[in-house]
């Protein structure tokens, strides 16, 4: 395994998130279709059951509580929990971790005391059938890890040579940069990060802004924004569609009290935590960019890192723990400069906990099927496997989430 220098990106959305490097110097491939549930299958892998790919064994354990199998089909885990939660009334239903919404994906499902207790789901998007029972209930990110198997060349069509020689370059190195991928900032409006980062700045206007504009703020004083806002809610309130139901409830009491403090309040504390997250899944990209660019990127650890232990492969690999007063130095510029690009005032945020996270993850790619392009690999929890892909499809990436998205060269 040898150390990678980083090759730049030219994607200006992948700036934006702070994933500045690739590790392959290939040119990109093109995507003609989207990920979709046809083409990306998550299989998760736990201690108890191993891969949940079927065929699934029987859990032999004891307890009171019931594990199901749950499929879910291009729907996000949130929604399927209360598609679950509809059916079997529990007290209590559980989950090891979040599955893309974009993908075909097999997770364990833990259910305590369900009011209709049934040994088979079927709904539009779903399946959960009852594999076992337990005594213990899943928590997040409890797992070995997941597997994911893609359909590369139904993505990509007849360029399989090109492909191979990107598998190739990378299986040489044996590992891939950990970066939070695209999904962790919503691709559409990639701008989560933003707002989390006002949030923490106590910049409520800008974050009002970016939320209901889908960009940074930009060049605007806040005295220039507020216009722009009420503007933008007055349109949002009058004929903006279902989805942006969050925007709608800022924008009403933002109109009606023009307090930001007060219109962020109408957010769910679930959603404010999210863009929270969001910032520090930034911080963290943006952490592992400037280290790429001034050490490389390999199994050795740089000053002010830890050693992590990979839980699939059992390697030991470099991991930062990144707190308020690790942003000093070279790092502090390089993050002030980012924020300001964004419209951001420059301010230091105070995290409310630290992000403990490996900068890169070992990875073994198996080719399933030459002919049609079909890969098999599996990634340490919170791996993403668009870190894979990216390498492939460089400045394309923004592609494989909608056949129309052209923010990754434009945005």
């Amino acid at each position: 395994m040898s150390r990678i220098e980083c090759v730049e990106t030219r994607s200006n959305l992948d700036l934006m998130l702070g994933m500045e490097c690739y590790m392959t110097r290939e040119e990109p491939l093109i995507p003609y279709k989207p990920l979709d549930q046809h083409n990306f299958y998550v299989y998760e892998f736990t201690r108890e059951m191993g891969i949940l790919r079927p065929p699934i064994k029987p859990l032999l354990d004891r307890g009171n509580i019931f594990v199901y199998l749950l499929i879910k089909r291009g729907i996000d885990t949130y929604n399927a929990m209360k598609i679950l939660k509809r059916y079997l009334r529990p007290k209590r239903i559980s989950y090891y971790g979040l599955k893309d919404a974009r993908a075909s994906t097999y997770q364990a499902v833990t259910v305590e005391e369900p009011e209709n207790l049934m040994t088979y789901i079927l709904d539009r998007n779903l399946e959960a059938i009852l594999v076992g029972i337990t005594s213990k209930h899943a928590r997040r990110g409890d797992i070995i890890g997941n597997c994911f198997k893609i359909n590369i060349g139904e993505i990509i069509g007849n360029t399989g040579k090109d492909l191979l020689k990107i598998l190739f370059k990378i299986s040489e190195h044996g590992y891939i940069p950990n970066y939070y991928s695209y999904q962790r900032f919503g691709v559409a409006r990639p701008i989560t990060h933003i707002v989390g980062l006002a949030l923490l700045c106590n910049q409520l206007e800008k974050a009002i802004y970016a939320l209901i504009n889908g960009r940074p703020p930009g060049n605007r004083s806040t005295d220039e924004m507020i216009p722009e806002i009420i503007e933008t809610c007055r349109k949002i309130i009058d004929s903006g569609p279902r989805w942006m139901h969050i925007e709608k409830r800022i924008c009403s009491e933002y109109l009606s009290s023009r307090d930001a403090a007060k219109a962020l309040k109408r957010v769910s504390r679930e959603y404010i935590e999210l863009y929270i997250s969001a910032a520090y899944s930034y911080l963290f990209n943006l952490y592992l960019s400037y280290r790429w660019k001034k050490h490389g990127l390999g199994l050795q650890i740089a000053e002010g890192e830890v050693l992590l232990r990979s839980r699939l492969f059992g390697l030991q690999i470099p991991g930062k723990e990144l707190s308020s007063k690790d942003i000093e130095g070279e790092y502090r510029e390089i993050y002030i400069t980012s924020i300001e690009t964004f419209g951001l005032e420059p301010c230091i945020p105070k995290l409310r906990s630290i992000i403990r996270r490996p900068l890169i993850l070992p990875i073994k790619i198996d080719l399933l099927d030459p002919d049609l392009n079909i890969i098999w690999f599996c990634l340490d929890p919170g791996g993403y496997a668009t870190n894979l892909l990216r390498e492939i499809f460089k400045f394309y990436s923004a592609k494989l989430f909608s056949s129309d998205l052209n923010i990754g060269t434009n945005y």
